[in-house]
């Protein structure tokens, strides 16, 4: 629940972009609180002057936390109550200025900012916003925007035995896809999904009974799944877009030219323009690519499964 002075649905479209390149110097010293982690190897940093912001941002990363000296830096500065500035490196400066906002709030805007430019400055690695996941063969990803079900899916596709790189970011490169373990947010819809579900027995269903009845941020892979591991890196073959929901689910192929237009709008990438769709084309080019009509997630994560096992490369299942 948003408090009270806030939108009832905030998004980064709503931060204003201010050019006044002094602010960076005057609000820079104030963040004081550092949180330090690791994107596809790559230490960066976003810090704060708001300890609860940042404490909300270390949690969702909890996971992801490095020791390194950071690469990347971007920062998150109440300059009043009602105003907060957010930039990442030499980057665009973004304000709210509307009112005041609670800290898990500031954490949000500053990870919208830091992590499309980090995302965007990161060699030889193309960011899907899509749940990746894996069958100890092969990795897939489901696309679609942040309400169209991939963290329901996503859980119900861990109890019927995938493995979870991500609900947020499908990280590619050349060896495969790549863990992206940020805490996930269920929301309550989402959980009585999953509870309505027959589904096969998993270390998830305790959770889901114990936190029936709200929405739920920043819950760790160890807490949802039992054990924070990511998978290794696999290659990448399957492709689906969150499409649709009825009551049964159903895939429909496609082209690697229609996916494209479902993921291009929400992709992070280093080059840019033509180039930058390009290299997209060129990851999408060898998948095998569905349009994916969600139904109750068991039986969505049992028709996920059943595309992979179909396509499912010959050799020993990786551990």
């Amino acid at each position: 629940m948003i408090e009270a002075g806030t939108p009832s649905i905030v998004d980064a479209s709503m931060l204003q972009r201010i050019d006044d390149d002094g602010v960076r110097i005057e609000l820079a010293p104030l963040a004081v609180h550092p949180v330090t982690f690791t994107i596809a190897g790559v230490p960066v940093e976003v810090r704060f002057n708001v300890a609860g912001a940042a404490g909300i941002y270390r949690l969702r990363y909890q996971h992801m936390l490095s020791s390194q000296a950071p690469i990347m830096t971007a920062y998150a500065v109440a300059r009043t109550p009602g105003e907060t500035v957010f930039w990442a490196g030499d980057g665009p400066l973004y304000c709210w200025d509307r009112s005041e906002i609670p800290d898990r709030v500031i954490a949000f805007f500053a990870d919208a900012v830091a992590t499309t430019t980090f995302l965007c400055s990161i060699d030889n690695v193309i960011a899907l916003h899509a749940a990746a996941l894996t069958d100890g063969r092969s990795a897939a990803f489901i696309a679609g925007v942040s309400t169209a079900g991939k963290s329901t899916t996503a859980i119900a596709c861990f109890r019927r035995g995938l493995r979870l790189y991500s609900d947020e970011f499908c990280l590619v490169r050349a060896g495969g896809v790549l863990p992206y373990p940020r805490a996930i947010s269920v929301r309550r819809e989402g959980l009585e999904l999953l509870l309505a579900d027959a589904a096969p027995k998993s270390p998830v269903d305790a959770w889901l009974r114990a936190n029936r009845g709200d929405d739920r941020e920043n819950v760790g892979f160890d807490e949802l799944f039992g054990n924070p591991a990511c998978p290794a890196p696999r290659p990448l073959r399957i492709a689906f877009a969150a499409v649709a929901k009825e009551r049964a689910p159903s895939v429909r192929s496609i082209a690697p030219a229609q996916m494209l237009a479902h993921t291009k709008p929400f992709a992070r990438l280093k080059p840019r323009g033509l180039a930058g769709v390009a290299a997209l084309l060129e990851v999408l080019q060898p998948l095998t690519c569905y349009e994916l009509t969600l139904g109750p997630p068991d039986e969505t994560a049992e028709l996920i499964a059943q595309v992979l096992r179909a396509d499912r490369p010959a050799g020993p299942k990786a551990s």
